[in-house]
């Protein structure tokens, strides 16, 4: 049960996405009472990359807020904190004078897998250390890339900042990251939950270039003056340090303690198990990350292939990712496919595995492709239970906008052989868990309160008959990963370091109203 005086106040939750912001308002009593989002777009200006403008994001900040001013008035004049999550892995670089230097690289840019290479060579225990193996998609390697690919840029580096943390030096002017963001840059420590040396060191990073870490429900800042005209709140308010999306979103569904345990499927993945110490399993393809409550870490098997595979094809065949879901749930049959876009994690650890259709005819329609699509991802989620397990799973809470799709949580559900429980307004669950370490940081919340789950709105579970039939079409899918990954290794030697690609060529990261987030 919620603490504290001021029932009547409000906190705001601000989600930084790779696909949208969101923003909620919500109180300890009555959960998320407002939201609004705004799209976002991924660049990818060459072979591996993608990138986004970081002045992009905070226009999308300014809309979202300017949504809910306009469309919640009462809860927006009652907003007491600000809590903050956003999509983890990404490098904001920054100069002496605090500007940007360059987009910043995402969580799923694979342009830095030669010094993947190099980090396991010169650090053999990397991955105990770290909590997971050398990846493409984190900070530590992505600068030594930059170092080679744009020495210019990189002489400019005087301060790296994950997504989230530069919205908070917007909103409060501090350099302040947490433990559950700062877990996911390969320079962290897991088990001590500070910066390492060594891995500094191995990956040419300055201490001064990294943020001040705080617990996430601390107050980083408080709202600054300028910030406050633009966003139309009250200059001062308290500003939570916040959480990597992942361990917000967790906050949000009370996935906190030993026994619990989400599964998150937006623009990525994951599924996620706490733990009450640091247990690393780098040769899985396992992330071992310190959590955004005190003295909890989590386990976790992440793609970086969501529901955005859904999105995409939904892209390609011009419709609504909606009515492609329908004519999807009415198809008897689907091709294979293969959904990785942009590489994938866990249990694969391949940056250069990318997608593909298998066993389609003149007779294939767009709902038969789309369910070879949904298809695909239950099979990724599979895959990457199967690495993570220790034994029975236990039931799973859904964040993430793909669990808006009945056909894919109950064809995960099947194969996983355990029982989902979608709860309402979880589409944004990043959103409401920092809305809530916010309350905690300003005595509306006890950290304890965190452990209070979402009442489940519908509950999947699992068909034997279903996951019988369905394992079958997975040994396929399976045989096809192996026949076709030697091929994509074989064309990632020849992808260049740096080089740019065809004009104006960008992925449009933007789901539509009825599609997933990320």
């Amino acid at each position: 049960m919620a603490r504290g005086k001021g029932s009547g106040s409000m906190q705001l939750g601000l989600d930084l996405g790779t696909s949208a912001v969101k923003a909620v308002i919500a109180t300890p009593e009555r959960g998320v009472v407002a939201r609004a989002d705004a799209p976002l777009q991924v660049q990818t200006p060459g072979p591996y990359a993608c990138e986004q403008a970081p002045e992009d994001w905070w226009r999308a900040v300014r809309q979202v807020s300017a949504r809910l001013a306009r469309e919640a008035p009462e809860a927006w004049r009652a907003i007491s904190a600000i809590g903050l999550s956003g999509q983890m892995h990404g490098a904001v670089l920054l100069d002496a004078s605090g500007a940007v230097i360059r987009p910043a690289i995402l969580w799923n840019d694979g342009r830095a897998f030669r010094e993947c290479a190099t980090l396991a060579r010169d650090l053999p225990g990397i991955g105990a250390l770290a909590g997971v193996p050398p990846l493409p998609g984190f900070p530590a390697p992505k600068l030594m890339w930059l170092a080679e690919a744009e020495p210019a840029a990189h002489a400019r580096i005087a301060r790296m900042l994950m997504p989230k943390d530069w919205l908070g030096l917007r909103l409060h002017g501090q350099a302040v990251t947490d433990p559950s963001d700062a877990a996911g840059t390969l320079l962290f420590d897991q088990a001590r939950r500070d910066w390492s040396a060594p891995l500094m060191q191995a990956a040419g990073v300055a201490r001064d270039w990294l943020p001040r870490i705080l617990g996430s429900a601390e107050i980083a800042g408080r709202l600054r003056p300028d910030a406050a005209a633009e966003l139309g709140l009250p200059a001062g308010l308290p500003v939570a340090a916040g959480a990597g999306d992942t361990a917000a979103g967790a906050v949000g569904l009370g996935v906190v303690g030993r026994g619990d345990g989400m599964i998150s499927v937006g623009t990525s993945g994951q599924i996620l198990l706490p733990t009450r110490r640091f247990r690393p399993d780098p040769d899985r393809m396992i992330h071992a990350f310190a959590h955004a409550v005190p003295e909890m870490w989590y386990r976790m098997a992440a793609l970086l292939n969501g529901a955005r595979p859904m999105a995409w094809f939904a892209g390609v065949a011009g419709a609504r990712i909606g009515t492609l879901l329908d004519e999807a749930a009415a198809a008897r049959d689907a091709p294979l496919c293969l959904p990785y876009l942009t590489g994938e994690r866990t249990p694969h650890g391949d940056p250069h595995l990318r997608g593909a259709f298998w066993g389609m005819g003149y007779a294939t329609s767009r709902g038969e492709m789309m369910r070879g699509v949904v298809e695909a991802v239950a099979f990724s989620f599979a895959d990457a239970a199967e690495a993570l397990a220790e034994g029975p799973l236990p039931s799973l809470l859904a964040t993430g906008g793909g669990t808006r799709s009945d056909l894919l949580m109950q064809m995960i559900a099947d194969l996983l052989g355990v029982e989902i429980a979608r709860a309402d307004d979880m589409a944004s669950g990043p959103a409401y868990g920092a809305a809530r370490l916010a309350a905690v940081a300003v005595g509306r919340m006890t950290p304890g309160d965190l452990a209070a789950k979402p009442a489940a709105l519908h509950r999947f579970a699992p068909r034997a008959a279903v996951s019988r039939a369905l394992a079958g079409k997975l040994d396929r899918f399976r045989a096809l990963h192996a026949a076709l990954a030697p091929l994509a290794a074989e064309e990632g030697g020849r992808v260049p370091q740096s080089g740019a690609a065809p004009a104006g060529l960008h992925l449009a990261a933007a789901a539509t109203a009825e599609g997933p987030g990320g």
